[in-house]
């Protein structure tokens, strides 16, 4: 460093470079410039950016919440699609896929950190959520944040971005954990807009669902 000077504090086990008019002090009054220094200094460190966003979001809704719908299911490899119907009370959530007349029902329940796959008594894969979809279902979404996004609010758990919302207040699309998400087709539910329309979008993955039934309960 230049302009710089080495000097032993005479409590320190080695030598500390720094900078040439800290040696303008006498060595007894060093020590207590060089703390106000530091304290300066961390001040400075904790000095943080503004948020992403002070756009005010919608109310959120809380308790128990059902909806259903249609699910389709983007990927490179082509597209697929289900009827689904999605359940969550008190952290744990239910989602249900099926095909035409109810074939091939199959069963995801569980929580953020723990879930079950069954396909009607056969439990198939047991685990962390993303990763028993990813290998029962060829896909998987993030089940920590889903149940937020299907209620159409951003998830308080992560900082989120790019967040957009109509004249009217209603939440149009943002950035999240990764995801890009989106609304449309919004209709009022219990004295609150909801999506009709939700595209929640990944790197290699995007999910449609078309949402028939929205339910507070």
């Amino acid at each position: 460093m230049k302009n710089a000077t080495l000097y032993r504090h005479r409590n320190a086990k080695s030598l500390c470079l720094v900078p040439a008019f800290v040696t303008f002090f006498p060595p007894r009054r060093l020590g207590c410039f060089l703390s106000t220094f530091l304290l300066f200094l961390s001040g400075c460190a904790s000095i943080s950016s503004p948020p992403v966003s002070s756009t005010p979001l919608p109310k959120a809704m809380t308790g128990a919440y059902t909806i259903s719908g249609k699910m389709i299911v983007i990927q490179s490899s082509g597209r697929s699609s289900a009827r689904f119907r999605w359940s969550e009370q008190d952290g744990t959530f239910e989602m249900a896929l099926w095909g035409p007349l109810g074939v091939g029902r199959t069963m995801i329940a569980g929580a953020a950190d723990y879930a079950q796959i069954k396909q009607g008594n056969e439990l198939l894969d047991q685990g962390q959520p993303g990763a028993i979809m990813q290998r029962q279902l060829g896909w998987s979404a993030p089940v920590d944040v889903l149940p937020f996004w299907l209620r159409g609010q951003v998830a308080p758990t992560s900082a989120a971005a790019m967040i957009k919302q109509d004249d009217q207040g209603r939440l149009l699309n943002f950035t999240q954990a990764g995801w890009s998400v989106s609304y449309a087709n919004h209709v009022q539910n219990a004295g609150l807009w909801r999506p009709r329309k939700i595209d929640i979008k990944g790197r290699d993955l995007q999910l449609r669902l078309i949402i028939s039934q929205k339910q507070p309960k």
